[in-house]
């Protein structure tokens, strides 16, 4: 049964903020100095919409800032999931087992604490006339690139039960993505779903995001420390 406890999981999110601050930091300032000299130019004045602005392109936007923080998002969770496996063990043995939805949930919440203000940082407030555009990429696009691409890193970065599940499950998933964008390209009709708007991706993000989440908890709660 997955159930948080609440004082738990504040005092643990509260303690991965801190031992996530310095990562987060020294990689986001990295990031911005890596793009900015590829660039030549801050990275907020990449993105300029065209004159006829629209929801295709604000999705590419999205895209394109979720590429250039992949390599933060990737070292932040290995720190969360991959490199806390004797933390992991250390906390269980100072609480309940029934703990670990309350453990999963604060590494979650702190994740995303940490790419919410990163992907505002890489935001041209400037970028677009009409602001509900950027009132849909705040709020809605952001959380949709988590779920869509980050929650499979966390099932990743965990020891699984079944390898070959593992590598079956990733697998397809990454060959479907890869294959949508090919059809995209020589299928203009699937691409105006898929490619050139992003109301289809948000849709599909809400079964996604939490069905990697419980591969995720389904490995964590039957991992033996």
């Amino acid at each position: 049964m997955f159930k948080i406890e609440k004082p738990t999981f504040f005092r643990l999110y509260r303690y991965y903020l801190k031992k996530l601050f310095p990562a987060w930091l020294f990689l986001i300032i990295l990031t911005l100095v890596l793009v900015s000299l590829i660039s030549l130019e801050w990275p907020w004045h990449l993105f300029k919409a065209p004159k006829n602005e629209s929801w295709g392109f604000l999705w590419h936007y999205s895209l394109i800032r979720l590429g250039i923080l992949l390599p933060m998002s990737i070292s932040l969770i290995s720190l969360l999931v991959q490199k806390a496996k004797n933390e992991d063990s250390w906390i269980l043995t100072l609480a309940s087992p029934n703990n670990r939805s309350t453990i999963m949930a604060a590494k979650l919440a702190t994740f995303f604490t940490y790419y919410f203000p990163s992907s505002l940082i890489f935001t041209n407030l400037f970028a677009f006339s009409n602001p509900l555009f950027l009132l849909v990429d705040w709020f809605l696009l952001i959380l949709t690139n988590f779920l869509l691409f980050l929650t499979p890193i966390f099932y990743f970065f965990f020891p699984a039960q079944s390898r070959i599940k593992k590598f079956l499950i990733l697998g397809l998933y990454g060959l479907s993505i890869l294959g949508i964008f090919y059809w995209s390209l020589n299928n203009p009709e699937i691409g105006k779903i898929f490619v050139n708007n992003p109301w289809v991706p948000m849709l599909l993000s809400i079964f996604i995001g939490p069905f990697f989440a419980w591969l995720y908890w389904d490995n964590f709660r039957n991992h033996d420390y």
